[in-house]
């Protein structure tokens, strides 16, 4: 029961996702295009240069997004959309972010980055070879908060208009230390020994 519970915890620390919106499926649209200072509601991301598209399965007549609903095309009408969004981190603290990736028609790339505000703490490229067949990919890269917030950028850097990367499941979740999940387990253990020894004592 202990390890059970010790597995159920774990995998819980794992699962929290910092970001607001990270399958954009807010707004619920079949189609919009969102430019900068046009954020609905609820979608958590900021638009940063130029205008995105939030597109859901319908738009496609089919299940595109990699997961839900729903996903954004990097690029709306113009050229070289960006979104941002800052998240609340502990100093120290190791993160992951992950995200889905999927190139339609032509070949696409985006710069991916984290900031502090002072400097860069985590960067990588990504580029898809558009295809008819293109398929979603996933992409991952770990960082190490230096204070309170992080910002989370998406910037494409090789899209046409209407035709960028598109993005989906984007998560930063918190990267367990094995120490301290260690210690908690064997915190877990020592609580249902104790319990079981007073049991024992008022059934004696």
């Amino acid at each position: 029961t202990a390890v059970a519970t010790f597995a159920c915890l774990s995998t819980t620390a794992a699962q929290a996702n910092l970001l607001i919106n990270g399958g954009f499926e807010i707004p619920n649209v079949t189609y919009q295009a969102i430019g900068i200072g046009g954020e609905p509601s609820g979608f958590g991301w900021m638009v940063t240069t130029s205008n995105i598209e939030a597109e859901s399965n319908a738009f496609f007549g089919t299940a595109f997004a990699y997961e839900g609903t729903h996903s954004i095309d990097l690029v709306g009408t113009g050229f070289g959309g960006g979104i941002s969004q800052t998240i609340t981190t502990v100093a120290g603290t190791l993160y992951r972010l992950s995200f889905a990736d999927h190139g339609v028609g032509n070949t696409t790339s985006m710069a991916v980055s984290v900031t502090d505000g002072v400097g860069t703490l985590a960067s990588t490229s990504i580029t898809q070879i558009g295809s008819a067949n293109a398929t979603w990919q996933t992409d991952s890269l770990t960082f190490v908060a230096s204070g309170s917030f992080t910002t989370i950028s998406f910037l494409d850097t090789g899209g046409v208009a209407g035709n960028g990367l598109h993005l989906d499941a984007v998560d930063v979740s918190a990267v367990p230390e094995p120490f301290s999940l260690m210690l908690l387990g064997v915190g877990v253990v020592g609580l249902v020994a104790a319990k079981r020894r007073r049991v024992a004592r008022s059934h004696a």
